[in-house]
């Protein structure tokens, strides 16, 4: 709720209804501004989670790629022992 004295200067800078009117939103701001404080609260708290969300990923993507380094060396080393003895 505005102070009457700044009610008041609104309504003389305004006139009656318009300074009445700015009175009025101010009050209809103040639950919004809780609102945006929770949402800030809650993205803050989402975007703290990011990195260890990355790390997790980063971590299953390389375990992934050793696995398959892993079987393609072991495909290769396979097909050259097969090779190397059917030359002979």
């Amino acid at each position: 709720m505005p102070s009457p004295h700044l009610e008041r200067k609104l309504k003389e800078a305004l006139g009656d209804d318009a300074g009445a009117e700015l009175a009025a939103m101010s009050d209809r701001i103040d639950p919004i501004r809780g609102d945006i404080a929770e949402l800030r609260h809650t993205m803050e708290r989402g975007f703290a989670q990011i990195p260890a969300l990355i790390e997790r990923s980063a971590k299953e993507q390389t375990r992934f790629f050793f696995v398959a380094w892993g079987v393609l060396l072991a495909a290769i080393v396979g097909l050259y022992g097969t090779v190397v003895a059917l030359l002979r």
